[in-house]
């Protein structure tokens, strides 16, 4: 028996997939997400430079996307507070990692992701 991935689950699984990927932060990636619902998905990833939004992305995009819009405010709240952890993460193994290796980077300079 196949047990339900939670809606967060479900985002937080292509946002980490995303992440180690690409290298981009996943903070800055959720809110690249969020503005999907509003905007296409070519024009909401522009900023991120190493994405190629192919068939693929684009496939892994609206299965976040349709997660992230059954959302409840629990859901938001809990996102709101691991986007911070994820983003500690990622500046501890930013500061571990050996010259010429690939550091996370973040695209957005505020925390809009937050709000």
């Amino acid at each position: 028996m196949k047990e339900e991935y939670s809606q967060v689950e479900k985002v937080l699984d292509v946002l980490n997939y995303w992440c180690a990927r690409y290298k981009y932060d996943e903070g800055d990636l959720y809110l690249a997400l969020t503005r999907t619902v509003s905007m296409p998905i070519v024009d909401a990833f522009k900023p991120f430079k190493r994405i190629e939004v192919d068939a693929y992305f684009v496939e892994k995009a609206n299965i976040a996307l349709a997660a992230y819009k059954m959302f409840d405010t629990e859901d938001r709240n809990y996102m709101a507070k691991v986007i911070p952890f994820f983003r500690q993460m990622d500046a501890s193994n930013n500061a571990e990692l050996k010259e010429g290796q690939q550091k996370v980077e973040r695209v957005f300079t505020d925390d809009q992701v937050l709000l």
